[in-house]
């Protein structure tokens, strides 16, 4: 267990008299509508430079790096799903970054609605993860705001439901 779902897991008891078990979203069919969206953005953390690059900026201290790609005005990198096929073009550039860096997200839109998804190395045996919208959840001192981040996962189960049809 993480400390924190260990402390979350309090927290949420605490607050709500009820248990939490937290488990990586594993369920692939709520995941496949999302695999027609366009990608709109991809971030790759903890990039490393090339060599000449690195060593320019190096006496500014341990710097934590993050390369971020857009696509052009209006335009996208593709769907989703061509970011899951190594034999794709997007497939062979997250296997390429992969190399060169700790994670790989990727942000995604249909119908109005944005999700980012961690893709590449990182995905460990899972589908895909579904990461927490920062811009919908407050994080206070490190840590997410209960109604924000309640508010967040409540319309992530709406939508998953509407998307597989439940």
């Amino acid at each position: 267990k993480s400390v924190f779902q260990t402390e979350f897991s309090k927290f949420f008891t605490a607050k709500t008299n009820k248990n939490i078990q937290i488990n990586p979203l594993t369920y692939d069919k709520a995941v496949l509508p999302w695999l027609e969206a366009e990608t709109k953005e991809i971030r790759v953390i903890g990039f490393t430079a090339p060599r000449s690059i690195e060593d320019s900026i190096s006496s500014l201290g341990d710097i934590d790096r993050e390369y971020v790609l857009k696509p052009k005005k209006n335009g996208t990198f593709g769907k989703f799903k061509n970011f899951r096929n190594k034999g794709s073009e997007q497939g062979k550039l997250i296997e390429m970054l992969s190399d060169e860096s700790t994670q790989i997200k990727v942000k995604v839109v249909m119908e109005g609605s944005t999700k980012t998804f961690s893709v590449g190395k990182s995905e460990r045996s899972t589908m895909c993860q579904i990461e927490i919208d920062l811009e919908k959840v407050k994080v206070i001192a490190g840590n997410p705001e209960f109604d924000s981040l309640d508010s967040w996962a409540s319309d992530l189960i709406k939508d998953l439901r509407k998307q597989i049809g439940l």
